[in-house]
Order: C-alpha cells, then sequence, then structure tokens
C-alpha cells in the first residue's frame, strides 16, 4: 500500500477550532460562573485540651500563698443620746456577740482552701474577694483571703482568689454547698 499524493475529502472550514470560539470568533476557553464563595481558611484550635474545665486553670508549679491583711477599719463614735425622763424603763444593752470563726475554720496558715475565682490582675482579685466576702459575709466572714499567683504559660498569669483554711475537706464541702445554693462558683483545693 501507498500513500496518494492527494488524499482529497471535503475541506471542512474552522475545523481547528473549538465549539466555543467558533460562534463568537475567539478561541478563549469557556468561563465557569463562581456560584459559592471561597472556601474557607482553618482557624488554630485552642491550645487547651478538650477536657480541661476553664474555670480553675492548673498550676504549672505550685507557689507560695500570699495573703493579704484585712483593710483597717475606722472607728465611728456613737450618735449622741438624748437624755430620758427618770419614769421610762430603759432597754438592757446588749453587747454584740464576738465574730469568732465557726469550728470548721482553722486559724493555722495550712488547711483546706476553696477557690472562688482566678483573675487577671492582683488588684482584680482583691476587688472580687471584697466583692464576694461582702455579698456572702455569713459564709466567708470568718476565712481569710488567699491570692495565689499562677503563671500558666501560653496562657498567662492568673491570680487566684481563695478563702480558708478548713480543718478538713468535709467542712471545705459544706461552705462550698452554701455558695453553690447561691450561685457562686466554688473548688475545693487541697493542702
Amino acid at each position: 500500500k501507498t500513500r496518494p499524493d492527494n488524499p482529497g475529502g471535503m475541506a471542512v472550514p474552522d475545523r481547528d477550532k473549538l465549539v466555543y470560539g467558533s460562534l463568537d470568533g475567539s478561541d478563549s476557553a469557556p468561563k465557569f460562573e463562581r456560584l459559592l464563595p471561597p472556601p474557607e481558611t482553618p482557624i488554630k484550635p485552642p491550645s487547651s485540651p478538650v477536657g480541661e474545665s476553664t474555670a480553675a486553670p492548673i498550676p504549672a508549679a505550685p507557689a507560695a500563698p500570699v495573703s493579704i491583711p484585712p483593710a483597717p477599719v475606722a472607728e465611728v463614735s456613737p450618735p449622741p443620746v438624748a437624755p430620758q425622763p427618770p419614769a421610762a424603763q430603759q432597754a438592757p444593752v446588749i453587747a454584740p456577740a464576738p465574730t469568732t470563726p465557726p469550728p470548721s475554720v482553722q486559724s493555722a496558715k495550712s488547711g483546706w482552701l476553696i477557690q472562688l475565682s482566678a483573675v487577671r490582675t492582683r488588684e482584680s482579685a482583691e476587688a472580687e474577694w471584697a466583692r464576694l466576702s461582702k455579698a456572702n459575709s455569713d459564709v466567708l466572714g470568718g476565712l481569710e483571703v488567699v491570692i495565689q499567683r499562677a503563671d500558666l504559660g501560653s496562657r498567662g498569669i492568673f491570680f487566684r482568689v481563695r478563702g480558708g483554711y478548713f480543718a478538713d475537706k468535709a467542712a471545705a464541702q459544706a461552705h462550698c454547698a452554701e455558695l453553690a445554693k447561691r450561685k457562686v462558683g466554688c473548688l475545693i483545693v487541697a493542702p
């Protein structure tokens, strides 16, 4: 077999062009309409594990508790009493009961603590203790404030607001249960 000099056949115009280009005279590829927005870029997930609570950060290293002395209280003189006629009976004067901590509260600097919050600055921690102890004076009145600095690395520095000291875990749990009824967060801290 040999190839013919003139293969013959019919000459077809524009047979080297695409169908889309043959209609309007351009040879460009078809353009597609974009119906969806571009895909989202992923964000970095938080570095804390899934089960970890953010209410009470775990310290990197234990630090010594720092106690803050209570603010001085200004003495207020009683208002002058108007003299009464001798015939009027005067009510007996009742001295206020001394404020002593409940027997479950220890006076030593060791024992169980309850943690009420963790904030970013020492000033905020002192203000938080003042607010909570004023609102819950019957529960927190006999406790000593302990503000502890905790460096949590990449999460930052926190100041833990704690109260104590309790002779045993049951006493700390009883205080936390009472605070929970008042919708105040509370954690028990072992000595």
